[in-house]
């Protein structure tokens, strides 16, 4: 995407954007760092990133690489530098080529430093010698595909003279650069606000209109302030001056004070009116400046831009559409990439399209652990018993390890939900690689669960992926087999398949739900993605046991559970009952035990595996050490705190499970169709004629459900609950910045962001092996079995994927000699009719790919006899529609209408693949012509054709109630929230708020119920003013310090009503009510409904006693009346919640107000 497309967009939402510079580092170390912090600044929500240009291009290697892999595995966009030193045309054109090649669309065109060991700029032999030459070149040579930008001087150019005449020169200069073809510009720092403001100023009175984008280098320690200071000649504020001098020798205290500073100044910029939208903050390649300064400044990532998908997207040209991926490949995306990297198309909207089993072979994409066996050592140790390799395997689940071979970065964030039973599972012998949890109509805003954009919901289903030896297998498969909701896949290395599935079709596990899109299915299982990924999984496994010496124990044992287990996926179909999935596990099993061993030395979640990471991460976790391995690190204790201060020891329940709500419910009801009426059938004439004996289409005529919710059903209603809940760096002159040197540089390339003392790799370990002897035995033959040759056959016999023509005898397929004895015989028309009477042979015994590729072949031979090109598009669209290919359906249905504007078939074909799209209005467009066509056709076809009408309309339905559902909900909460500030109650926020499955809302009975789709002449409002109101309420007992939770408090009932509820006393008010038992808090009895005195307490800590019979309604209007044009004042939620006192009536009431007067007041006067 263009930076200009980004700045169009803020000016329309009125909001800020930001981004960050990186420069190239000089070592294959430091790169791999920066990646690293590229990968987790992301989560910053910049809108781009920039990389430098070495000058001469003596690091243009390392920044193409970047931009690769920023636009292609990190899914940023990027914008390039380009300079001309020492740059001829042809480098340039290449570099050009390049960024185009992956993606890039962003280009800052610099002239650069002086080659190295010049003072004076001279332009290179055959290249150019200004900025505004490359901007000329770029626009001559790819028109407007790049956006352009430019550097801007606020203090001055450093070539350029001090003086007006001189500065009006320069500003001249920059608007010759942006009439040659500049998008933008991005300034050299500064830290003087009114230099910069005036600057701009300047700029916009010469003419030049195009988004300016501020420098901003943060504050990070007063030497690197003072060194860029005094490089580049940066005027400096005294009000800077005076307060970091005094705490120049306090690197932290700096750091604060200039974020502060610096924060201010990006505040004054965007509020001066000049219309600066974005930031770009010259990062040094380190993170926390940017992060504190982003803090500072409140400017947070949206979630549609920082998570788009549940997988990072990739940027390239190729993929920018791509919206499908199987599951298997969510923790090594680049290996994904690397293996579809031939693919001409990718998914968008569908799985299914015949190219999609083509994944690289492993020989062309070499599988490797992305981790050195020196630092694998570290992490893994040398297992040497089954139990160990569960052990690794539950320590990882618990984040007590940070990598595993097939995942080299710690679980993600919502595998906390699941992460007990997963350790569990592995502690029984389910070696786990891969999983997710159901997700029931999550906001796609959740911090955890959430991706999209805003306003939608979010779905998934469980799912797990492990290794597990045979034994276990058979009694698992047994108990799998009882529960219809649960599907599998297992295969071993040799290539034994075992499912319970019966369609070849993918299962979508993720989806989302978003106003005003079709529903997207981002994530799938399917079966042919899932054997390539075995081969891979099981090479990730033999790759670790090859980094243990030959014969060790530790390779011998890696090795025999590689050859010995099955992998096995499975999906828990029912969304709505996350745990199902684990119940064939029988996980109590894993109750008796003994408890995991905690290692110290766990890497932390950064990826950081320096020692200084390590004991950064020790230090983070010393709470959580376990005492059986106190003793193994009690001589690294000073090392690690710098204190010599001991480390406490954890709770010793080290498995309890925490307590988490669950993501909101969404209550539906579900709706399924089993058609059975079969489509236009198949064309098997042997002439040119289209007409003859045709077999059923495989597709549209099945029927299956209308898939509006991403796992085969169509979903009728959804009633969600909301959950509460750095300059660059090789240059001077032309981009305001120079390189760093010597120390600067290495401290650039290092993951280290403190000084800590060296600890060695012995004083680190603290393992406790469990050694339980559960040894791996072979079981029985599978029930059902896929030997390699039948993989290959099933692959090689399908001529898109043979791999071995010209060794293939007659007799080993039938179909590739026919294929080689037609493709040359006859005129067009005649090769097209062989390979179309194969086709049609192929197609009626269900070989469905063989026919799809045949078809191909019959259109490739170039027939000129249109009722033949019409029959071969007309039949190879029945094959895509029976394939799921709905695009390739869309495209042949529509070349045939081109040929034959009367062909009924081409219209239901056309319709059941916009079916399938969920673009149920232009399948009814479809119906309607097809219908038109022919007004006598037979009654099982008018049959058809009503079918597909039918579902058609109810999708549309189902689509427009969503909607529907979805504005209701969207007024619903603006009304809500309009009708509490009409009773002058506020709304107060904490930085953690707790999740509140009770929110206030309107009163249920006094909200009329109307469908969602109304009858003619009933329509919908959202509730007025006056509707009648519900809030959860804390009623706070203080003297006994303890509370109730009134979860619906309508405001029209009164006090004396609640507590009545709560506390109901006998006719004489002595005693309970029978059958009422006093609170066993209570002891003194004193807690009676016609004992007690109830207080507000207001916004401004003014206490106000509520009568017994006043409603919460007119608590809240008296407490607003206290308000005064000084101070607004009112009853007042926290968090969503209220807050009452109550208190037993006597002497306790009067100490305790007395003691809340004495705090107020205290407070208030500050001591």
């Amino acid at each position: 995407m263009k930076i200009s497309e980004r700045f169009h967009e803020a000016a329309r939402d009125g909001r800020t954007i930001w981004s960050f510079e990186y420069f190239p580092p000089r070592t294959a170390q430091g790169l791999q760092n920066l990646y690293d912090r590229i990968e987790r600044m992301r989560h910053l929500g910049p809108d781009f990133i920039d990389i430098t240009w070495g000058a001469g291009g003596k690091n243009s290697d390392l920044t193409l690489n970047l931009v690769q892999v920023c636009q292609q595995t990190i899914g940023m966009e990027t914008c390039m530098h380009l300079c001309c030193t020492e740059m001829p045309t042809e480098k340039v054109k290449e570099a050009l080529r390049v960024a185009k090649l992956h993606g890039c669309q962003n280009i800052l065109a610099l002239r650069g430093d002086p080659p190295h060991g010049q003072s004076d700029w001279t332009p290179p032999p055959g290249g150019f010698s200004k900025a505004i030459d490359l901007v000329k070149y770029i626009r001559s040579e790819y028109g407007d595909y790049f956006d352009i930008a430019v550097a801007g001087f606020p203090q001055g150019h450093p070539e350029t003279p001090p003086g007006e005449d001189a500065q009006a020169k320069e500003i001249q200069y920059l608007k010759e650069k942006v009439d040659a073809g500049a998008n933008f510009i991005f300034t050299q720092m500064f830290y003087d606000v009114n230099i910069f403001i005036n600057w701009v100023k300047r700029v916009r009175a010469a003419g030049i209109n195009v988004p300016i984008v501020p420098g901003i280098m943060p504050i990070q320690s007063w030497q690197k302030f003072m060194t860029w200071v005094k490089r580049e000649s940066i005027v400096v504020p005294q009000k800077f001056w005076d307060v970091l001098l005094p705490v120049q020798e306090d690197d932290e205290r700096v750091r604060a004070i200039g974020t502060k500073l610096v924060a201010d100044m990006c505040r004054d910029i965007l509020a001066a009116d000049i219309g600066i939208r974005g930031l770009h903050v010259y990062t040094l390649n380190l993170e926390k400046g940017a992060r504190m300064l982003l803090e500072e400044l409140g400017l947070e990532g949206r979630k549609e831009q920082i998570q788009p998908l549940p997988w990072r997207p990739s940027l390239t040209p190729a993929r920018r559409q791509e919206s499908i991926r199987p599951i298997f490949w969510a923790n090594r995306q680049q290996s994904y990439l690397s293996r579809t990297d031939d693919w001409d198309e990718f998914p968008n909207g569908r799985w299914g399209d015949s190219r999609s089993p083509a994944y690289g072979d492993l020989d062309g994409y070499p599988v490797k652990i992305d981790i050195a066996a020196s630092e694998a050592n570290e992490i893994w140790g040398n297992p040497e018993t089954f139990d160990d390799i569960k052990t690794l395997f539950a320590r990882f689940c618990l984040h007590d390890l940070r990598a595993l071979p097939w995942s080299t970065q710690p679980p993600s964030k919502e595998t906390s939900v699941i992460d007990q039973q997963l350790a569990k599972m592995n502690r029984l012998g389910y070696l786990t690689i891969n999983s997710q949890p159901a997700v029931d109509g999550a906001a796609s805003t959740d911090p955890t669960h959430g991706w999209g954009p805003a306003g939608g919901y979010v779905y998934q289903k469980a799912y797990l992926e492990f290794f597990v030896a045979p034994h276990l297998l058979d009694g698992l498969v047994k108990r799998i087999e009882r529960d219809p909701r649960i599907t599998y896949y297992a295969v071993n290395k040799q290539g034994d398949l075992r499912t319970n599935t019966h369609s070849e079709g993918p299962n979508a596990v993720t989806w989302g739900v978003f106003p005003g899109k079709e529903i997207i299915q981002p994530t799938i299982v399917e079966a042919v993605s899932f054997i390539a990924w075995k081969d891979e999984a099981f090479e990730l496994g033999v790759q670790w046991a090859g980094l243990y010496p030959d014969g060790s124990e530790s390779r011998k044992l890696i090795q025999q559970v590689m050859d010995t287990s099955y992998l096995v996926n499975i999906v828990a179909n029912d969304f709505k009952d996350g745990m199902s999935i684990f119940e064939p596990f029988q996980l109590e099993q894993a109750d008796s035990l003994p408890p995991l061993p905690k290692s110290v030395a766990a890497a932390p979640a950064s990826g950081t595996t320096t020692i200084a990471g390590v004991a950064q991460t020790i230090k983070a976790s010393a709470n959580a050490v376990k005492e059986s391995a106190q003793s193994a690190i009690s001589s690294v204790q000073d090392k690690v705190l710098g204190n010599g201060s001991a480390i406490p020891k954890a709770n010793s329940d080290s498995s309890a499970d925490t307590g988490r709500l669950a993501t909101p419910t969404v209550n539906g009801g579900v709706a399924k169709e089993n058609g059975t009426a079969s489509s236009y059938d198949v064309d098997d004439s042997t002439k040119s004629d289209a007409n003859g004996p045709e077999p059923a289409d495989a597709n549209a005529a099945k029927g299956g459900s209308v898939d509006v919710n991403g796992n085969g059903n169509a979903k009728e209603g959804v009633n969600g609950t909301g959950r509460l809940a750095t300059p660059p760096v090789n240059e001077t002159k032309d981009n305001g910045a120079s390189k760093p040197t010597g120390d600067e540089a290495k401290a650039a390339d290092t993951d280290m962001l403190d000084e800590m003392p060296a600890i060695s790799e012995s004083e680190i370990s603290a393992a406790v092996e469990l050694r339980m002897n559960d040894l791996l035995r072979p079981g029985p033959t599978p029930r059902k079995r896929y030997t390699p040759a039948d993989l290959d056959t099933l692959f090689d016999d399908i001529p898109l994927f043979m791999r071995d023509n010209d060794k293939a005898a007659a007799s080993e397929n039938d179909t590739l000699e026919a294929l080689k004895t037609l493709v040359f015989e006859g005129n067009g028309d005649e090769v097209a009719l062989n390979f179309k009477n194969h086709a049609v042979e192929n197609h009626q015994q269900g070989k469905l790919r063989e026919a799809l590729a045949q078809y191909t072949q019959g259109l490739d031979a170039k027939p000129e006899d249109p009722k033949l090109i019409e029959s071969l598009l007309l039949n190879r669209a029945a094959c895509n529609l029976s394939l799921g290919n709905n695009g390739s359906v869309l495209r042949d249905t529509s070349a045939v209408l081109k040929l034959n504007p009367d062909s009924p078939k081409a219209y239901f074909r056309a319709a059941s693949a916009l079916l399938s799209l969920s673009r149920y209005e232009d399948a009814l467009i479809c119906v309607d012509h097809g219908r038109k066509l022919k007004s006598e056709q037979e009654d099982s076809k008018q049959a058809m054709w009503q079918g597909l009408q039918d579902k058609a309309k109810k999708g549309l339905r189902v689509i427009n109630e969503r909607e529907e559902r979805l504005r209701r909900e969207k007024l619903g909460k603006e009304a809500l929230q309009q009708a509490i500030r009409a009773r002058g109650i506020l709304q107060v926020k904490t930085a953690a708020p707790p999740d509140n499955p009770n929110p206030a809302g309107f009163a249920p009975d006094s909200v009329p119920d109307v469908p969602l789709t109304p009858p003619e002449g009933i329509t919908w409002s959202p509730p007025s003013l006056s509707t009648p109101l519900v809030f959860p309420a804390f009623f706070l007992y203080p003297t006994v310090q303890n509370s109730d939770l009134i979860t619906q408090f309508h405001e029209d009932s009164t006090f004396y009503d609640q507590l009545e509820a709560m506390f109901p006393v006998s006719a004489d008010g002595t005693a309970a009510h029978e059958g009422v038992t006093w609170a066993d808090w209570d002891q003194a009895h004193q807690f009676r409904s016609d004992n007690l005195s109830i207080y507000a307490i207001t916004h401004a800590k003014k206490l106000l006693k509520v009568g017994r019979n006043h409603t919460l309604r007119q608590v809240a209007e008296k407490a607003a009346s206290l308000s005064t044009p000084a101070q607004r004042d009112g009853l007042f939620m926290q968090d969503g919640l209220m807050s009452f006192i109550v208190l037993p009536r006597g002497q306790a009431e009067q100490d305790w107000i007395e003691r809340f007067k004495a705090d107020r007041d205290g407070a208030s006067s500050g001591n």
